[in-house]
């Protein structure tokens, strides 16, 4: 007996510990966050669910969700974190997302927010180089996948079935053979097997899951609250909401080109010259015609967006989405056909166009001096274009 209450003893010092944690870090977040964050690319951000549920809370944030376009530092002026800076047009810009952060990445984000996100404005960025005939490999889902946000995504009581198993199997699909996420690959395959057995099997081990979930819970607020309280976030911000300013578009288009010259002048690209060193100069004439048979009209990434796009049915979300184009000369160097580019605009905006969505199709800008940067992400003018179609996105109510 006095064995029993000492091991009883100790499960509760260690229980009141773990929830002393919970309380104190919770507490450290809400104190200490700010719209600062916003422009923070960090996986404390991206794979946790405490910071991007604050800047939902705040409710004058819109949320950017993409990939490596966002960690963008060349074209920093025009970047939109810089430059709707301090809520300049009454809103704070939250950046979600760095390279190889796709469709089914941000899909399990944004269902595993529960109810936040209904109603609120989601912005989503689309690359034509995740749509190849492979899609996203395991080894670039790994490196983004969140634990946290999966169990958050098949616990959420608000998502249909239907899409807790589609996520299942695409999940199942990716780490199979990942001996470190055993726990999410068992989940998965009891979850997709969907029958009385493994429904058993699963509420047997449903302690150990939300156990999981538990501590990945409060391990995402200690790492929040030491992320917001490092010296380089640290600061506050002005969090009252100015006036909106009434933007010149094309005027800040011509600043754009002006600023895009003088970084693009070793190459008749307009492709940025670090960039261009680094990555063409070299190997340009390997290049022309590596394209010859490329397509982006079949890829496992369709499947993936329009799962995207039905968890935001299912949540009532209303996203942007953002369509960006190729590289149009370089493309023709590589010889990318032209017809098949043109075939995957029309698929994706077909596709977003079923949903109801609203799209922003950039590909007329294939062949637009400075609308990328490089060969496939968005640049100084591209940026203004972007900048200009969510402020009109965010304020599409005012009237």
């Amino acid at each position: 007996m006095k064995r029993l209450f000492l091991v009883l003893s100790f499960f509760l010092i260690i229980a009141a510990a773990v929830i002393g944690l919970d309380s104190m870090y919770t507490s450290r977040v809400n104190k200490d966050y700010d719209d600062r964050i916003g422009g923070v690319l960090a996986p404390e951000k991206n794979q946790g669910l405490i910071l991007q549920k604050k800047a939902i809370d705040s409710e004058d944030n819109i949320l950017i969700y993409g990939s490596s376009e966002l960690s963008s530092l060349t074209d920093k002026p025009f970047n939109p974190i810089n430059f709707f800076q301090g809520k300049s047009d009454g809103f704070q810009v939250n950046l979600i997302g760095r390279g190889y952060c796709q469709s089914i990445i941000h899909a399990m984000n944004i269902g595993a927010l529960g109810n936040k996100l209904q109603n609120n404005k989601v912005v989503f960025i689309i690359s034509p180089q995740w749509f190849s005939k492979e899609g996203l490999t395991r080894a670039d889902f790994e490196k983004n996948f969140s634990e946290l946000h999966f169990y958050a995504f098949m616990f959420n009581k608000d998502l249909d079935h239907s899409l807790k198993l589609a996520l299942a199997k695409r999940v199942y699909t990716l780490t199979n053979r990942n001996k470190s996420l055993i726990p999410v690959t068992k989940y998965c395959e009891l979850y997709k097997q969907d029958t009385l057995l493994s429904r058993g099997t699963l509420c047997i081990l449903m302690p150990y899951y939300k156990y999981k979930f538990y501590i990945l819970s409060i391990k995402d607020k200690i790492n929040a609250g030491r992320l917001l309280s490092s010296a380089d976030h640290n600061r506050k911000v002005n969090n009252s909401t100015p006036k909106r300013d009434a933007f010149d578009w094309e005027e800040e288009r011509i600043k754009a080109v002006s600023f895009a010259q003088t970084e693009t002048d070793n190459n008749s690209y307009y492709i940025q010259n670090d960039y261009y060193d680094t990555y063409i100069r070299n190997k340009i004439e390997s290049c022309k015609g590596s394209s010859k048979n490329a397509s982006y009209l079949e890829s496992p990434e369709y499947d993936d967006l329009m799962l995207f796009m039905d968890i935001c049915k299912n949540m009532q979300i209303d996203p942007l989405i953002i369509s960006i184009p190729v590289h149009g000369k370089w493309y023709d160097y590589c010889e990318f056909d032209i017809n098949e580019r043109q075939n995957y605009y029309e698929k994706i905006t077909k596709t977003v166009q079923s949903y109801n969505f609203k799209i922003a199709d950039f590909s007329s800008h294939e062949y637009e001096p400075y609308f990328l940067k490089d060969i496939m992400h968005i640049g100084w003018k591209g940026w203004i274009y972007f900048n200009e179609a969510i402020d009109e996105y965010y304020h599409a109510n005012d009237q």
